[in-house]
């Protein structure tokens, strides 16, 4: 197990849910979501979980994609293909950057731009992304080289600048 402990994840992770959660879905749903990831969260053993941390993050990705494959007509959202804008939810009124930035990430595949989150806003390691999303370690790569090169595009901003304006936000 990692040196984390199941009180110091959830304490360190419970505001950054709310940011992950409320970049995807309506406020209200938002923290209904985060609440909902920590109550399974410690609802399970943890003495055979090697990383909590990663864990966890793998919980709210799965709430989120249960929460769109709720809301898809076809009953089948494919996160690695569709995006939050597509599912019609708004982020913010607010003309700024911060909405810009959430603007843009929410226009990716839910799957890229759960891993730019991670591993820039949340600060998980590229091999704690991997375990979050249960993909291998090149995919978290392209994901995340995608995700870059697209906000640099969308914000016209080196890509330096995209990933301190989310990690500031």
């Amino acid at each position: 197990m990692s040196g984390h402990t199941t009180e110091s994840v959830v304490n360190e992770n419970w505001p950054k849910l709310k940011r992950f959660f409320a970049t995807k879905v309506p406020a209200a749903e938002a923290y209904d979501l985060a609440g909902d990831t920590l109550k399974v969260f410690l609802e399970r053993d943890h003495s055979e979980i090697e990383n909590l941390k990663s864990y966890l993050w793998g919980i709210a990705r799965n709430k989120v994609r249960q929460y769109f494959d709720r809301r898809v007509q076809t009953g089948v959202f494919d996160s690695s293909s569709m995006s939050v804008i597509q599912m019609g939810t708004s982020l913010s009124s607010q003309v700024d950057k911060r909405a810009h930035l959430r603007r843009a990430l929410a226009t990716l595949p839910l799957d890229i731009q759960t891993a730019f989150e991670l591993r820039y806003g949340e600060e998980l390691s590229i091999d704690e992304v991997v375990g979050a999303m249960s993909v291998s370690r090149a995919t978290v790569n392209r994901y995340l080289k995608i995700a870059r090169e697209s906000l640099r595009r969308e914000l016209s901003a080196p890509e330096e600048d995209v990933v301190r304006a989310y990690q500031a936000g």
